[in-house]
């Protein structure tokens, strides 16, 4: 069981999450207000994971394709293949994204230009992509994530000020709850895309009692004790980090040294797994004819990327990607199975 949740987990945390500028766009900048939006988020992917683990054991789905057909059968308005390309594209850019936060993370760290880190990228990912075998991701996610929740954990411990946060609510901003909580629901959509997927695709021992409601459960516990905290620390160095590209770096730089090197291996090796795993999924409908051509066009389509900042590539896609997957959400959460 704890397996499938740490695959989950480290489908859901990425560049964005581990570097804690998603937090900070989605949740801390409303100030008090993004505990209520945190709370709401949680929630509701408890019972998205729980509704999509029930959908897929009463209908025998083995695959995120047989969802796709099943909800075409079911809804007669809804197109497969329509939505299978707006995967797709979702996928391609979760994977530029990536790419651009692993360019920012060392432009930051070590001062290399992005160009470097992203044609280094590029020759990594072409190697994995062609030999076609990522089975190492599912391993390192096993691994990685518990120590990714208990570095998190310490590293907010040992920096969150009380005081601060008091000092940060005196901070008034024009923002409403019902506006905190309508972000909030676009970050969770946005996620979902790449959930949902995943969760169909996984094989779950049905025979194990309440086996949906446990891993549904400690799931968005999971999610969201780390969110709860991590918001709480950058609370408390909210006039900081508002311009930070890699808000949690910055914190760790002004934390224990220990910190910093736990922080650059986790985050790095994070940013790494959810990059092959997106572009891999992405690839892997390519078909076999000119699929070296394919691949080289895709990965070297991401230099146009070195143009824009990672805080701007998330700001630009989430809301996008966020709204679409509203339609999957809806379908979900309102299905009788």
């Amino acid at each position: 069981m704890f397996d499938i949740i740490f695959v989950l987990i480290g489908t859901f945390v990425g560049a964005g999450f581990a570097s804690g500028k998603e937090i900070f766009n989605f949740f801390t900048i409303f100030n008090l207000y993004s505990f209520v939006s945190i709370f709401v988020f949680s929630l509701l992917l408890f019972f998205l994971i729980f509704k999509c683990i029930n959908i897929k054991k009463n209908n025998n789905l083995n695959s995120y394709s047989d969802f796709l057909l099943y909800l075409e059968k079911k809804y007669k308005y809804f197109n497969s293949k329509f939505f299978l390309f707006i995967i797709n594209i979702f996928l391609a850019s979760s994977f530029y994204i990536m790419i651009i936060a692993l360019a920012a993370l060392f432009n930051y760290q070590f001062n290399i230009e992005k160009y470097i880190v992203v044609f280094i990228s590029i020759f990594i990912c072409f190697n994995i992509f062609y030999n076609k075998n990522i089975d190492f991701i599912y391993i390192i996610n096993r691994i990685l994530m518990p120590i990714l929740i208990l570095f998190m954990l310490l590293l907010c411990y040992f920096n969150i000020n009380i005081d601060n946060i008091f000092s940060v609510s005196l901070i008034t901003n024009n923002y409403s709850i019902l506006y905190a909580i309508t972000i909030g629901l676009i970050y969770f959509s946005y996620n979902s895309l790449l959930l949902i997927p995943i969760v169909f695709d996984l094989k779950i021992n049905y025979n194990k009692s309440n086996i949906s409601f446990k891993i549904s459960f400690i799931y968005s516990l999971i999610i969201f004790i780390l969110i709860f905290f991590i918001n709480l620390l950058l609370l408390c160095f909210y006039s900081s980090i508002y311009n930070i590209e890699l808000p949690i770096l910055y914190i760790c730089n002004n934390s224990l040294k220990i910190f910093l090197y736990f922080y650059f291996f986790i985050v790095l090796s994070a940013i790494f797994t959810t990059m092959i795993s997106s572009g891999y999924t992405f690839v892997n409908n390519f078909k076999e004819k000119n699929y070296t051509l394919k691949l080289l066009i895709f990965l070297l389509f991401s230099f146009i990327f070195c143009f824009f900042s990672f805080s701007n590539l998330i700001n630009f896609f989430y809301p996008i990607f966020g709204i679409i997957g509203f339609i999957q959400i809806f379908l979900i959460l309102f299905n009788r199975y």
